[in-house]
């Protein structure tokens, strides 16, 4: 069907002026139905003890859920912080990734988390669609410009591996308005993604599932296609008036 396409538009450019240009998604080598890299930056701040178990029962929701979705390729990696960071496991298939995650219990810095996940991120040598699920349910006290690293990532990989970062603002904590969810609000906002509130762990779960459920591949398809069709219209432009 392309070659008839083509074949039918080369033979009427003389007339027209129009040439049917092909856009490739894929490499020749590269299969179509793409897998996704689950990146979670938890926090483990003292805050969170009384309501640690209600985040792995939501974690471990998501796992089901990717599960009965049919996503047995996906990659996990699971960062957790508090005053510092800590990596849990990176890169792991479903079949792999932790079901019991412990705590430490500190202050709350989100740089910190971001820092580890941005390096995890960096290792992923797969075409692996990458979706970070950052959760807190306090202010952030690095004092650092968290916005600017989820930028960051959205430049490097947003082409390659279609990242996102949905936020999630967990508990009594981050009310609405607050500097904590505006955060939050703005992270999301930075690499197109969405910013959820939680007040229960029920609403965690829920949060949690519906993330689940929106990852599939259609969606990258739509964020992969948009991305190369703006590259090449670029293209096309400065070649035709610059």
């Amino acid at each position: 069907m392309e070659k008839a396409f083509a074949s039918y538009y080369d033979a009427q450019k003389d007339e027209t002026g129009k040439q049917f240009t092909t856009i490739k998604l894929f490499d020749d080598k590269e299969q179509e139905a793409q897998s996704f890299h689950f990146v979670f930056v938890l926090d483990e701040s003292g805050s969170m003890t009384g309501e640690w178990n209600a985040l792995q029962s939501a974690y471990n929701a998501f796992l089901n859920r990717r599960n009965d979705d049919q996503g047995a390729g996906d990659y996990f990696t699971v960062v957790q912080f508090d005053s510092t960071a800590r990596i849990i496991c990176q890169q792991q298939q479903l079949a792999n990734a932790p079901r019991l995650l412990s705590m430490k219990g500190g202050g709350t810095n989100y740089f910190q988390g971001l820092e580890i996940a941005k390096q995890a991120i960096a290792n992923d040598q797969t075409k692996s669609s990458v979706v970070m699920i950052f959760m807190s349910d306090g202010e952030d006290g690095s004092g650092r410009d968290c916005v600017a690293i989820i930028r960051q990532l959205k430049e490097q990989y947003g082409v390659n591996h279609n990242f996102v970062c949905h936020t999630v603002g967990f508990g009594s904590g981050i009310s609405q308005g607050s500097s904590a969810a505006q955060l939050l609000t703005n992270m999301a906002t930075a690499s197109g993604g969405r910013t959820h509130s939680a007040q229960t762990g029920n609403d965690l779960k829920t949060v949690f599932n519906r993330i689940a459920a929106n990852s599939t591949t259609s969606d990258a398809l739509v964020e992969r296609f948009s991305a190369i069709l703006a590259r090449e219209i670029s293209v096309k432009i400065m070649v035709d008036y610059l």
